[in-house]
């Protein structure tokens, strides 16, 4: 590798980057159709589920055995009555909540479903944005989870996606005729192999 191949290999890579550019991308062409067919085709990518955002206090036990439980859900207790006397759920999640997101207030972000285990996320689901569930039993202790927001399940449209869409089957079609390019490019062309 000197020098000079360098220079070669940039001029070879140039030269191929002009003849795609001079010479495929400019017949083609993707139309209005195009983008409603790839749309009605790929309808299932273009949907987003129900989602919901909630912030949850973990009280994890600190042993296996029922005095380890019964301290843990003593101490939920306590923490749900603080609640319903009006104390922050979002502070005392930073001060109680053995959960990883206690940092933040317990905030979980928006989740789908499928995404957490099915006790909290039936119960996530089922409370109205500012509602505070009872006490949720799960295999990672005691949860109480207030629910923040709910984003209905919606499926971008045409006209939401049209640019992506446009990109993305731009350059399929560019991939596909520099494929069909370099094989016929190979089937036309004298190729001799001199190593074994």
């Amino acid at each position: 590798f000197t020098e000079d191949t360098f220079r070669q290999d940039i001029r070879e890579q140039r030269s191929a980057q002009r003849m795609v550019r001079e010479g495929i991308e400019p017949n083609i062409t993707i139309t209005d159709e195009d983008i409603e067919d790839f749309h009605r085709e790929n309808i299932e990518s273009m949907s987003r589920p129900e989602q919901v955002r909630a912030r949850h206090i973990l009280v994890t036990p600190e042993t296996d055995d029922e005095d380890g439980k019964q301290q843990a859900r003593e101490k939920i207790a306590a923490l749900q009555k603080e609640l319903q006397d009006g104390a922050g759920f979002a502070l005392l999640a930073m001060e109680n909540s053995d959960g990883p997101s206690a940092n933040s207030g317990g905030d979980l972000g928006f989740f789908a479903r499928g995404r957490m285990v099915p006790a909290f996320e039936d119960v996530a689901f089922a409370l109205e944005p500012g509602e505070i569930s009872d006490i949720v039993e799960t295999q990672f202790g005691y949860h109480l989870i207030k629910l923040e927001e709910r984003r209905a399940a919606e499926t971008a449209t045409v006209e939401q996606v049209s640019d992506q869409v446009r990109e993305h089957l731009h350059q399929q079609r560019l991939e596909s005729e520099v494929e069909t390019l370099l094989t016929t490019l190979r089937e036309d062309g004298a190729v001799e192999i001199y190593i074994n």
